[in-house]
């Protein structure tokens, strides 16, 4: 699979924004300080006020840029808030939804984990199948879907 060798599933951020904010706190800064060697610290004061605004607000947009620039490219893909079926059986697992289907074979799954919120089915180090348990209230279905996992697990992967 194609995707399992890619470096980043989402596209490159685009961090315009982030370095906009730290050229506007570096010339808020020098231009604060002008000021205050020029005309005393009253006049300084909105300037590196500013820019201790600018300070705070650059590690913000590190942290909350990317994961709105995620959510926007799931919008963009139609994926954000879909639906995505899962079917179990002995020759592999099935997903379809979203304009999406894939079938993987029990071989390709290289993991088994079982948290209790949710079940894990890794294909690799970073990609996972991802059951949350709250899709199947009731616990005689868990216990089938992960008996069911452990028996096709196991005997692929002998």
């Amino acid at each position: 699979m194609m995707a399992d060798r890619e470096r980043h599933v989402l596209p490159r951020v685009k961090t315009t924004a982030y370095y906009i904010l730290l050229s506007l706190f570096a010339f808020s800064f020098c231009v604060g300080l002008w000021v205050w060697s020029r005309k005393g610290f009253e006049e300084a004061t909105l300037l590196l006020g500013l820019s201790g605004f600018f300070l705070i607000a650059i590690p913000l947009a590190r942290m909350v840029l990317p994961k709105y620039f995620a959510r926007f490219y799931h919008r963009k893909l139609a994926l954000h808030g879909t639906a995505i079926e899962t079917k179990f059986a002995p020759s592999g697992i099935h997903s379809a939804g979203g304009g999406i289907s894939s079938d993987m074979e029990w071989r390709t799954v290289i993991k088994l984990t079982r948290t209790p919120r949710h079940f894990f089915f890794w294909v690799n180090k970073v990609q996972a199948i991802i059951i949350p348990l709250r899709t199947m209230p009731d616990e005689a279905d868990q216990q089938a879907l992960w008996a069911l996992a452990e028996q096709n697990f196991a005997g692929a992967n002998k």
